[in-house]
């Protein structure tokens, strides 16, 4: 199945927000349900949204590792926006990639897979 890369944003102050809200939620559930992995910079309300129904979905269809398909990746030192999805977060530090733990996620509010 494909890596899918979702990156963008919306005005919060936009009079369709209910409607982009929804648009994410939807985006996020489809890319989980067609089987891909989502990939995201989880800056923005609109990522945050995505990761979560993505997430939700994944744990509604019972996937046995759904933490490996909802990515989040990460400059050195660049802090993600808070959501309440359990995201495997990646790293860029002196040009490679490295895993290492979200310093911004509350793991409290994770939903037990």
């Amino acid at each position: 199945m494909l890596k899918i890369l979702v990156a963008g944003g919306f005005d919060e102050d936009d009079t369709r927000k209910v409607e982009i809200e929804a648009f994410a939620k939807a985006l996020g559930a489809a890319i989980i349900s067609q089987g891909h992995t989502y990939l995201n910079g989880c800056q923005t309300p609109f990522d945050r949204l995505v990761a979560e129904a993505a997430y939700q979905r994944l744990l509604e269809t019972k996937d046995p590792n759904p933490d490996r398909r909802v990515i989040s990746y990460l400059l050195a030192n660049q802090n993600q926006v808070t959501t309440s999805a359990r995201l495997s977060v990646r790293g860029s530090q002196t040009g490679r990639l490295i895993d290492r733990p979200s310093t911004c996620l509350s793991r409290s509010n994770w939903p037990t897979p």
